[in-house]
């Protein structure tokens, strides 16, 4: 953990260990700005140089603002991404806080609720057309005698 003398902030010490078949990354303080490029630094690497999952340890995270709050978002569709698990073994009582504040406060980006209604309405579609598309289309060859 490392203080900012300037603000008293603590910055967060990011870091990653292997166990079993597991990537552990285990975040220390404020997950911020910059704990949260440290964050998706470590994930990014945790998933080039292994091939199991990813737990991420926040048992010890002090506070989150938006950009940490991204930074877990991306991490898991990073995860979804590479197909890989990621658990979220501990949380700590300051970041669920701040999260559950988070989710109850309205958005603070203008037109972020008519981008997310219109990326659902976007995968609702997708998964429309998907339905209408067969999955094997069957092609029959006229030199082939049924």
């Amino acid at each position: 953990m490392q203080w900012n003398s300037h603000t008293s902030v603590r910055r967060a010490t990011v870091t990653v260990r292997a166990l079993d078949r597991a990537q552990v990354i285990e975040v220390d303080g404020d997950l911020d700005v910059i704990g949260g490029h440290d964050l998706r630094q470590a994930f990014s690497a945790a998933l080039r140089t292994s091939t199991g999952d990813v737990a991420l340890d926040l048992s010890s995270v002090t506070a989150v603002d938006d950009l940490g709050a991204a930074s877990l978002e991306w991490c898991s569709a990073q995860a979804i991404e590479a197909r890989r698990i990621l658990t979220w073994t501990a949380c700590s009582q300051p970041l669920v806080r701040d999260l559950r504040a988070r989710s109850a406060s309205p958005s603070r980006h203008p037109g972020s609720d008519e981008r997310h209604r219109q990326a659902d309405q976007d995968r609702q579609r997708h998964v429309e057309r998907r339905r209408e598309r067969p999955a094997v289309r069957l092609v029959r060859s006229p030199d082939l005698e049924v």
